[in-house]
């Protein structure tokens, strides 16, 4: 009798344990897209800002300093203009060796 309760109590310890891996890892991706939608957010208002700078100047910024927008040194989004001045690229890390991208010319978020 004593073997029978030592199962059972192994194997409500391993459905706990793979009950609450799940639950972490349901939370752990939630948290990473609502993390993504507001660098997105920010993408977007960056977005904004190299249009309205290219409607006054009638170019697209070099750097992003060039838009003197007042950002902090450390901020998360890179803005990258092509070689021929005619695309920009904006990217964030989303994690290790992933970035989300978007594309000047196709007006699209490439996602990883």
């Amino acid at each position: 009798m004593r073997f029978y309760l030592k199962i059972l109590i192994g194997i409500g310890v391993v459905t706990a344990l793979v009950a609450i891996t799940v639950e972490l890892r349901l939370l752990w991706d939630r948290w990473q897209a609502n993390d993504i939608k507001k660098m997105e957010t920010q993408g977007q208002w960056l977005i904004q800002k190299a249009e309205d700078y290219r409607k006054i100047h009638h170019k697209l910024p070099v750097y992003m300093n060039d838009m003197k927008l007042d950002l902090p040194d450390d901020y998360p989004i890179n803005y990258d203009l092509t070689k021929d001045s005619n695309i920009y690229v904006i990217s964030f890390q989303v994690y290790a060796f992933k970035s989300a991208t978007y594309y000047s010319d196709t007006k699209k978020w490439q996602l990883p």
